[in-house]
């Protein structure tokens, strides 16, 4: 797999609230078919959301990628058949695959993602990559410079 360049962004939404990462793009290397079986958020508070579901867009989408859209699951337009996250097929080439990771906020205050931990196999062989994907939700009354400043931080 090959690891995207370290990225991320800052949002706010409130408890209770469910959103869609779509901003994930997972690229194989080589050309042998791999299955997704998992994936886990990490983060120092990455306890402040809890995954409410992921789908996998495949290769033949009209839509790259995009940040985040409110709501689990995703509603738009040129994403193509999404599969569930258990045993879906990961693209070969160019384009890959897009995980669509939905998030509900389940804690108040700075929540921060700072991974994505995607598990996948390629025949009988198991592998494991964290992409270096971070997410911040900013409470109100934060700016976002102070969230900004906070995230880092946190983030280490």
């Amino acid at each position: 797999m090959r690891l995207p360049f370290e990225h991320g962004y800052v949002i706010r939404y409130r408890v209770g609230e469910v959103f869609t990462d779509g901003l994930e793009r997972i690229k194989l290397e080589g050309n042998e078919p791999a299955v997704l079986r998992r994936v886990e958020i990490t983060g120092p508070s990455a306890d402040h959301f809890r995954i409410v579901g992921v789908m996998v867009a495949g290769p033949h989408r009209r839509l790259g990628s995009w940040q985040v859209s409110d709501g689990y699951p995703p509603r738009k337009p040129g994403l193509g058949e999404l599969l569930p996250v258990k045993d879906a097929p990961l693209a070969t080439g160019i384009v890959g695959s897009l995980l669509l990771i939905g998030l509900k906020v389940v804690k108040p205050g700075l929540g921060v993602r700072t991974g994505v931990r995607v598990f996948y196999t390629v025949g009988d062989r198991r592998y494991t990559a964290l992409l270096p994907a971070s997410i911040a939700n900013c409470p109100g009354g934060m700016s976002t410079d102070q969230c900004q400043e906070a995230y880092l931080k946190a983030a280490g």
